[in-house]
């Protein structure tokens, strides 16, 4: 598996067969998710070759790495929800990382506005 997950075509099959499948499985009470995580610090990229270990070591190198209970806390909260409420995705990264896989520089991040939707039914 690569370092970083590459988007769009890989991605899209995953969450349309979770999608299906969570439809399916609502009848049985049955919670279906896609948890994508950032970087995460574990030893998963010592299961590798040198050469590919090597090639995640510069492609990570600088950015903050979630920790294994950011993923566990993003799971218990999809799993707590009321059944009334279903959690399809949750994207989960460290603040810094930008989807190149280089960490923003803090100045353009503390600048940066947050993009905030309406709610619904107010005028854009």
């Amino acid at each position: 598996m690569p370092a970083v997950w590459p988007p769009g075509k890989h991605r899209a099959p995953l969450v349309a067969f979770t999608e299906a499948l969570r439809k399916e499985l609502l009848p049985q009470h049955v919670r279906v998710s896609v948890v994508e995580p950032g970087t995460v610090d574990t030893e998963l990229g010592t299961y590798v070759r040198a050469e590919l270990q090597e090639a995640i070591a510069l492609q990570t190198e600088r950015l903050e790495k979630l920790e294994p209970k950011d993923i566990a806390d993003a799971v218990a909260y999809i799993v707590t929800r009321n059944h009334r409420v279903a959690v399809n995705e949750m994207l989960i990264r460290a603040s810094a990382q930008t989807c190149r896989s280089t960490p923003a520089a803090p100045s353009a991040v503390a600048s940066a506005p947050a993009r905030r939707r309406p709610p619904p039914g107010a005028a854009p």
